[in-house]
């Protein structure tokens, strides 16, 4: 009996350290850098044909 509740607990212990750390990498993370233009099909043109 014993060892059942200590099981229940532990993975009780692991889904919450697993959620806590889930939710802290999801505030944390930092969006890339977007580009204030957009960009043109003629640029890309013209830095593949030099």
């Amino acid at each position: 009996m014993p060892n059942k509740i200590l099981v229940v607990l532990a993975s009780m212990l692991a889904v919450l350290v697993t959620a806590i750390v889930m939710v802290l990498r999801r505030s944390r993370t930092e969006h890339p850098p977007v580009s204030a233009t957009v960009p043109r099909i003629e640029d890309v043109r013209g830095n593949s044909a030099s």
